[in-house]
């Protein structure tokens, strides 16, 4: 699924999600972006489609690719106010 693809099923929902310090379209481009740079330098394969949610009690974005998928996901959670991946976990299966 091309990175278009990926985004608009992460608009799906979003007024219900939406952070202010990510409010915007590019904004949310970075996030995704900032996601898809910590995979790949890694070592981690970024597979799409990709899910995006907002954890409020944690105040950051929680990234997970292969969303259509059981397994082989990578799940980055990106700190709201900084942009900086504070946890990451691979969950083979």
């Amino acid at each position: 699924m091309p990175l278009i693809e990926a985004v608009a099923h992460w608009f799906r929902g979003w007024g219900a999600r939406q952070n202010p310090s990510l409010g915007t379209p590019m904004e949310q481009q970075q996030l995704l972006e900032i996601a898809r740079k910590f995979a790949v330098g890694n070592g981690y394969d970024w597979v799409e489609p990709v899910d995006v949610e907002y954890d409020e009690s944690r105040g950051a974005w929680v990234v997970v690719t292969n969303a259509m998928s059981r397994g082989s996901n990578l799940r980055v959670v990106v700190e709201a106010s900084s942009g900086v991946v504070i946890e990451h976990v691979f969950l083979p299966r």
